[in-house]
């Protein structure tokens, strides 16, 4: 998830680096160079396609999550019907986090975190 989220505000937002780094250095003594231009500090559009891939992220979460928890669940000998048995609460909310991960992605940003 934190994957998914960062790599919105990276795409949508990666030219705010420039104006943050012309500040700083004028703050450390570099007064020669001009001052930041805060035109460029927020948000380009937003690609159909970067919804794709931050699903994509959850995916990969998603299956490195319950391969992790199934794993965690076999341990020395125990059974493989044990081990299901065990890792079955886990895996469902694994599945309830995922859908929540995916709900989130389709509200719009400033809508996120709010309820």
């Amino acid at each position: 998830m934190w994957l998914t989220h960062y790599s919105f505000h990276f795409i949508t937002s990666y030219d705010t680096v420039v104006p943050v780094a012309t500040r700083f250095l004028r703050d450390l003594g570099m007064s020669w160079l001009a001052a930041p231009h805060w035109v460029a500090a927020c948000c380009r559009p937003v690609g159909e396609w970067l919804p794709h891939l931050e699903i994509l992220f959850l995916d990969f979460g998603l299956l490195f999550s319950l391969y992790t928890g199934y794993r965690i669940a076999q341990r020395p000998l125990v059974r493989w019907q044990r081990a299901l048995l065990t890792f079955t609460p886990w895996a469902a909310l694994i599945a309830l986090l995922f859908a929540f991960g995916i709900w989130i992605v389709f509200q719009p940003m400033q809508m996120r975190g709010t309820m």
